[in-house]
């Protein structure tokens, strides 16, 4: 009788430690597409050696959970149990997403605004992806009623022996233990040895009222003018064409990353010595961007608008402002304004906008396209500048100041198009795998081949983001080349460092700057830009600091004691 009561006891304890051991490995599994202790610096602090603790932690809620069921081994605590397990691993799921493709703290309060986006983003991308969340969905709702509740009653089952006096003592030592990783690091820290997803929840819901107090706040020093006190009384003394391109995913990763950075310099330095002999200029620099990884639309505010716009609400804010951006400056001094945005459709639950007010917007519909799908973009960039070059941009009057989004660039390069040199050629149709709208199991196994053929990071695809950089800087430096007789400058900026990428630290992209004009080159080269490709070495400037630059670069030459501020911070939104 004593054997047969102690088999069950160590039955009853192995099905407890199996339990604990399930569930600690499911709350560890959104943790392991975290870069661990040789990356994690990039997603907030110096964690040195505690960076192995990213990814193998010991889950302060499930110890706190399973004494609790230890203590009341009721079926109802097991089922409570097991719904507070299942939402706080979504929830940790959420935060790891955000960490790894953004490399941002999560802030709900932000991220429920793009809820949105993510699910056109999802729809963009096909319907492997709705598949794919959809399977996700109905695994862990089935995990959640089925095995979690389970194995709760396992592990208060193997408590049922004991006294309470013996559980007592075992919720005390579970206690100093937590309160003292606490205490020496912090529970709701990833570099923790044990961690807390429900002190990050309530982390991250703190953050949520912090910012929505700061959106209330001014984000620039006392006295900063607005853009239209700093620049509305400038008078150009020239007006060249202007084109300004913001270039999807295009990071200073390129730079940092040993593997792409000799042969991107030696790329731009062969078009450098082409462009050279037709008688272009090229400076480059480094911008912070307010994003990494996706969120374009707050790069492309930063650099239009010259306002600072590191959050969803503030892009409302300053959207609703309508100040005096890049197309109401030009607008204003004759020029005739373009927003070439391929991406910029109507979407489901998402009504078209024009949040810049151009002159002539050029965007999915007015393109006209109806050749082959590539990638997420769709379009060719090729295409849709050519296109709306011959179409909208050559029949205006100059001078024009033309905004160029790209899109061929955007993750996850899997379909780049051929170069034809006329928009009325289309590229040849990619693999039918590489298609956004090709059924899902032909982009699985069009994935797979590829895996095969070259394995590697399956987070990263170094080649083919690399490709997809060529394709458009080849594009557009070939377009400036055919403008070689005419005045036109030509500004490419990187949106922000690509997602999926290897971490760095690192929030700037490459800036280039080409022209005609010696005196509007220095001028950019006098505000820590550098001649030639090697951006790397220019003093870094931020995204919403570059309206300032390009304004003082066009009036060169003039008096320099007139010449408007250069707003490092970005301009004030409104007047103070």
């Amino acid at each position: 009788m004593d054997l047969g009561r102690k088999s069950r006891r160590l039955s009853r304890g192995v099905r407890a430690l199996l339990a604990l051991a399930l569930i600690e490995l499911l709350w560890l599994l959104p943790s392991q597409a975290l870069p661990g202790a040789a990356g994690a610096a990039a997603l907030g602090g110096t964690w040195g050696w505690r960076g192995l603790f990213a990814r193998a932690w010991i889950s302060a809620d499930l110890l706190a959970l399973a004494t609790w069921v230890v203590l009341r081994p009721t079926r109802r605590v097991a089922r409570i149990a097991a719904g507070l397990t299942a939402f706080l691993l979504l929830w940790e799921t959420y935060e790891v997403v955000v960490l790894r493709l953004f490399h941002r703290a999560p802030v709900i309060y932000n991220d429920l605004l793009l809820a949105e986006d993510a699910l056109n983003l999802a729809l963009d991308l096909g319907p492997g992806v709705w598949v794919a969340s959809l399977a996700g969905v109905v695994l862990w709702a089935a995990a959640a009623l089925l095995l979690l509740p389970r194995l709760y009653t396992w592990i208060g089952a193997a408590a049922e022996p004991l006294t309470p006096r013996g559980k007592a003592a075992g919720a005390v030592l579970v206690a100093i233990f937590l309160l003292g990783v606490h205490l020496e690091h912090g529970l709701h820290r990833r570099d923790s040895l044990a961690q807390s997803t429900a002190l990050r929840l309530v982390a991250n819901l703190w953050e949520s009222v912090e910012m929505a107090r700061a959106l209330e706040t001014p984000v620039t020093a006392p006295g900063t003018p607005t853009n239209a006190q700093a620049f509305s009384h400038a008078v150009l003394p020239e007006t060249p064409d202007i084109y300004l391109v913001v270039l999807e995913s295009y990071g200073m990763v390129l730079a940092e990353d040993p593997g792409l950075a000799p042969r991107w310099h030696a790329y731009l330095e062969a078009w450098e010595r082409r462009l050279r002999a037709a008688g272009f200029l090229l400076s480059s620099g480094q911008s912070v961007s307010p994003c990494v990884g996706g969120e374009s639309w707050l790069a492309s505010t930063s650099i239009l608008e010259g306002i600072r716009t590191t959050s969803q609400h503030r892009y409302r804010q300053v959207v609703a402002t309508r100040p005096y951006g890049m197309p109401r400056f030009f607008a204003e001094r004759g020029y005739a304004t373009v927003g070439i945005q391929p991406a910029n459709r109507a979407r489901p639950g998402i009504p078209l906008v024009d949040p810049y007010g151009w002159q002539h917007p050029v965007f999915f519909e007015q393109l006209a396209y109806h050749g082959p799908s590539f990638g997420w973009g769709v379009v060719p960039d090729e295409y849709s500048l050519r296109y709306a070059y011959d179409q909208v941009i050559r029949p205006l009057p100059a001078p024009r100041f033309v905004y160029f989004a790209t899109v061929s660039t955007h993750a996850p390069w899997t379909a780049i198009p051929q170069i034809t040199g006329d928009w009325r050629v289309l590229p040849p149709a990619p693999e039918v795998g590489a298609r956004a709208d090709a059924p899902f199991l032909d982009r699985l196994l069009y994935k797979l081949r590829r895996r095969l053929r070259r394995p590697g990071d399956f987070r990263f695809d170094a080649e083919a983001y690399f490709a997809a950089i060529r394709y458009d800087l080849e594009v557009l430096f070939r377009f400036l080349l055919e403008r070689a007789g005419e005045d036109v400058v030509l500004l490419i900026v990187g949106d922000h460092q690509p997602p999926f990428l290897p971490v760095t630290p690192s929030h700037a992209t490459p800036v280039h700057v080409l022209s005609r004009r010696p005196a509007f080159q220095a001028a950019w080269e006098q505000e820590g830009f550098v001649p030639g490709v090697a951006a790397e070495r220019a003093v870094p400037t931020a995204h919403w600091a570059l309206y300032s630059l390009l304004v003082r670069a066009l009036l060169a030459g003039t008096d320099p004691g007139a010449l408007p501020p250069r707003l490092d911070g970005g301009a004030a939104l409104v007047a103070r």
